[in-house]
């Protein structure tokens, strides 16, 4: 049996890790085996011992705007270390889907994968739930590459996170644990326009059938 994978995308400070989280207790709640992995994971790795600082520390200075300085001189920041070595030169010289090969090494057919940082599609994994979390009341000033390279991604499933998904994700859960098993429809789209009526459109593009709820 293939291993279940989600990939939860794409820009940063959307949600996508707390979507995560809840995904997993959840999954977990329904008898799920599921571990929570990142892309990131061996790079945070290699940077942490880099400057001998523990993963904890390592988030909390990549998500803030102090500067690195060498003899007083300002060179960098933890983010755009970050950037520049993960989306940069190991790219260049190992390939661009190096660090999904790594993270794939420690897969098992009896998890559910989900992976909360997908930011460049040749890191989707086939067979993969891919899902996009964004707030249509955010627009994202960042350039880098890594903020931009799935804008024409089509998402299996897209969902707005402009208010709590909390109370209306219980239907978002029940279709991924029908799916779970198969990953089978290949187009579900989620678009809450009251987040007390919960009107909800299906689109399963590959049974061709749009349901609307």
């Amino acid at each position: 049996m293939k291993t279940n994978i989600i990939l939860i995308g794409y820009q940063k400070r959307v949600g996508k890790d707390t979507f995560a989280n809840f995904l997993k207790k959840e999954l977990e709640n329904n008898n799920s085996k599921v571990e929570i992995v990142h892309f990131a994971d061996a790079l945070k790795e290699i940077l942490a011992d880099t400057f001998n600082v523990s993963r904890e520390q390592l988030e909390d200075y990549k998500n803030n705007v102090d500067s690195i300085t060498v003899r007083g001189q300002i060179i960098s920041n933890f983010r755009e270390i970050h950037q520049r070595f993960g989306s940069g030169k190991i790219k260049e010289i190992f390939g661009g889907s190096i660090w999904k090969k790594i993270l794939e090494l420690s897969f098992k057919d009896d998890t559910i994968y989900i992976i909360p940082d997908f930011r460049f599609p040749e890191e989707f994994i086939d067979d993969s739930l891919t899902i996009k979390i964004y707030n249509s009341t955010k627009v994202s000033s960042d350039k880098h590459i890594s903020e931009n390279a799935l804008k024409d991604f089509k998402f299996d499933l897209e969902y707005d996170n402009k208010k709590s998904f909390k109370e209306c994700f219980k239907i978002i859960l029940d279709i991924l644990i029908f799916v779970k098993g198969t990953l089978a429809i290949s187009i579900i789209i989620l678009e809450i326009a009251n987040i007390n009526m919960f009107p909800v459109l299906l689109r399963c593009g590959r049974f061709g059938n749009t349901l609307d709820c």
